[in-house]
């Protein structure tokens, strides 16, 4: 995410080598990038990507074209991406704002990946010149992949009533409790822990991969899981929001599915782990190679 630059997409050639394809996949976009987002968004198991933008800009949201190119059977094997935020409630929504960290999280367990989004300006105060313009924090609720987005802001809590210099965000589940939580960074101000207290009785699972042949935080491996008619995607430390690191433990919601029927990891160093009836509502710590459950 590049500001007032062509964004740049680099596709790894698993020989210690990168390729710029960012023009051939359609996200060479040169508005005021900030932050960035990337997640299956819409569950048809390819990863999309968000970006904040500068204000009177709408933010993108990049829908990953693969399965539909696959489905077409195409003889195209590029990468492709196409800016869906307008269709998907993300684009106008943001126009007054200037986007910050964000990312992709599930924060009810329904199973879909919502979003959200700090904002803050960098211009000043008219009255207090030594200060900057303080902007609403946003929150989307997935709704579906054909319906899109909802802002539920208004109804999330006295912090989205509130106006903040926003920068950074990180996402976790720091106590432990189910679903995850953000700290956010303010610009001149405290940090600032928000805790999630939807109160939803939807399942989760978290989990927690440790290398050995790979790296030990595991970055890079890929998950799915798969609970009922449902499969989700991860990859460790795919999240990058703005000069922020989310939590490494990758949380799943489950809705009201009570087990996993299979958990399937790709390691960093090619080995592949599957995993089968796990329960629900519980941190699992895999280490690549061992036996578990």
């Amino acid at each position: 995410a590049n500001d007032v630059s062509d964004n740049v997409l680099f596709r790894n050639l698993g020989n210690e080598k990168f390729e710029d394809i960012s023009h051939a996949a359609w996200v060479a976009d040169y508005r005021g990038a900030m932050g960035l987002g990337v997640g299956d968004w819409d569950g048809d198991q390819d990863m999309d990507i968000f970006i904040t933008h500068w204000i009177a800009q709408e933010n993108a949201l990049y829908s990953n074209l693969h399965s539909q190119l696959a489905s077409l059977q195409t003889s195209s094997k590029g990468m492709r991406f196409m800016d869906e935020a307008d269709r998907f409630g993300l684009g106008q929504i943001a126009l007054d704002f200037i986007g910050w960290g964000t990312s992709f999280f599930d924060y009810n367990n329904d199973s879909k990946l919502d979003l959200f989004v700090v904002n803050g300006s960098t211009f000043q105060q008219k009255e207090k010149t030594w200060l900057l313009e303080p902007m609403s924090y946003q929150l989307f609720w997935n709704r579906s992949a054909k319906d899109g987005f909802y802002e539920v802001s208004p109804v999330s809590g006295e912090i989205f009533q509130r106006r903040y210099v926003g920068r950074g965000a990180a996402f976790g589940d720091y106590d432990n409790d189910g679903d995850v939580d953000i700290f956010v960074v303010e610009n001149g101000g405290p940090g600032m822990l928000l805790r999630n207290d939807g109160d939803n009785r939807n399942h989760w699972l978290a989990v927690h991969l440790q290398g050995r042949k790979s790296n030990r935080q595991a970055i890079g491996a890929k998950l799915r899981v798969v609970a009922g008619k449902t499969a989700q995607i991860r990859e460790i430390g795919a999240q990058a929001s703005y000069c922020s690191q989310n939590s490494l433990i990758e949380h799943f919601g489950l809705g009201n599915i009570t087990k996993v029927d299979t958990l399937e990891i790709v390691w960093p160093s090619g080995r592949r782990q599957t995993l089968h009836n796990i329960a629900a509502d519980q941190i699992v710590k895999i280490v690549e190679g061992e036996t578990v459950l």
